[in-house]
């Protein structure tokens, strides 16, 4: 009698653990994760090379040069919104399903050099009243011009990245950002002489360079027969134009905290205070990539399959919070020993704005998804008030805080309007169907 027991030669039973390990691993590796881990790569090559470029520049120049030139960078990444329109955000939305992506490819990048004219000159034009310091020591036309060409390549390098997130080829977005770290390293101790513009012609020459090898050898390998041509479609802007105005006011708002803590702290206290304020955010915020990389991963894929958000936002949750929590602990806890790479007076000063930075950056993960759901969803309005509020609390606390209380000011405004959004998106998240 055989014993109904033996089930060794049933095919059906073995092959389900096999094959639930294929579907985790599928789940795993999807196309969400893939194209955020080469995202996640660009933080984090622009932050440990960031941080050799920086160690460089406080090596070869004086806190006060370092300082001025870190205003000067946080000025124009903050340009550099400004002169995008929010037409990244279109292209990772519209790029791939387009009729003629070549035609929308060059017309945005056209229209981005054109405003980032326009944006830099308004922006030098008005130098005595908003930013007098950096007006004083930059009187000169070559400097002048040089912060103009240096906005452009910025913004243009925003776009490149984003259009490869678009053409669901992110790993081009990491080839872009290795070219640009490794010139600007290599160029930056030419800076000894030069002050704080060798330090801002560092990061212009790795822009254009990397910009200049992306538009000839990338965007040809993403996008089989592209060629850069000098053109405008306005049929292109009618389609992006309406899409983009409401993600270019929200991501203008969600980067001027990080932005203008520098020239704000140059303002208010005096350039080293710059230079510390810079180093703070530069360390914090590479514990905010992996958040933005899956934010953005998200955004391509709950576009493409908007009924399948809620699973792609969990699963893009659920990695935020393995990957940043145990790393802001670490940072947290030995962030004086980074800071000393830079020297004894960054960690004096630094120090406790990169602790709160670092246990803000949990919370700021998830709100970059919670954000990411809004764009999906067409919540324009409420998308449009969560970065006006997160920008209003995390400006106002140092405008107010700075000066007498110090940098810490800086990551306590943007730890509290991180919290204060955590809490209503995980009420959303749980209430929305």
């Amino acid at each position: 009698m055989e014993s109904s027991s033996d089930n060794t030669g049933d095919p059906g039973l073995i092959p389900q653990p096999v094959d639930r390990i294929k579907e985790i691993l599928r789940w795993i590796f999807d196309s969400l994760v893939r194209n955020a881990s080469y995202m996640m790569g660009v933080t984090v090559v622009n932050g440990l090379t960031g941080f050799v470029f920086w160690t460089i520049a406080a090596r070869v120049q004086t806190t006060e040069q370092v300082g001025l030139a870190s205003s000067i960078i946080s000025i124009i990444q903050l340009l550099s919104g400004i002169a995008g329109l929010g037409l990244g955000i279109g292209l990772v939305r519209f790029l791939a399903d387009a009729q003629d992506p070549k035609r929308m490819l060059n017309s945005v990048f056209n229209l981005t050099l054109l405003t980032s004219v326009l944006v830099g000159a308004l922006y030098i034009l008005g130098l005595p009243i908003w930013n007098p310091s950096i007006y004083l020591v930059a009187q000169s036309g070559w400097v002048k011009f040089g912060q103009i060409i240096y906005l452009g390549v910025t913004a243009l390098g925003a776009l490149i990245q984003l259009a490869f997130l678009g053409l669901r080829q992110a790993k081009y977005s990491f080839f872009h950002a290795l070219w640009f770290n490794a010139v600007r390293v290599l160029v930056v101790p030419l800076s000894s002489t030069s002050g704080f513009t060798g330090i801002v012609a560092a990061m212009m020459v790795g822009f254009f360079v990397a910009d200049l090898i992306a538009i000839l050898r990338f965007i040809p390998k993403a996008l089989p027969g592209y060629h850069y041509r000098v053109r405008l479609s306005l049929q292109v802007f009618r389609e992006l134009l309406p899409f983009s105005v409401v993600n270019y006011l929200t991501n203008l708002f969600m980067q001027l905290p990080m932005l203008i803590g520098p020239p704000l702290a140059l303002e208010l206290l005096d350039a080293p205070s710059s230079a510390f304020a810079y180093s703070g955010w530069l360390i914090g915020s590479m514990l905010s990539g992996p958040g933005m990389a899956l934010a953005q991963s998200a955004f391509a894929e709950g576009s493409k399959s908007p009924h399948k958000l809620k699973e792609i936002l969990s699963r893009a949750g659920m990695i935020t919070i393995v990957v940043t929590t145990p790393l802001a602990i670490v940072l947290a806890v030995g962030g004086k020993i980074i800071l000393n790479v830079f020297g004894v007076e960054y960690v004096q000063e630094s120090a406790v704005l990169l602790r709160w930075i670092a246990f803000t950056s949990p919370m700021f993960g998830l709100n970059a998804l919670y954000i990411t759901s809004l764009r999906v969803r067409k919540r324009n309005l409420e998308l449009l008030l969560v970065s006006i509020f997160i920008a209003t609390v995390a400006i106002l606390t140092p405008l107010f805080g700075l000066a007498k209380h110090g940098l810490g000011t800086l990551g306590i405004g943007w730890f509290c309007a991180n919290l204060v959004v955590i809490v209503w998106s995980l009420r959303a998240y749980f209430t929305d169907k």
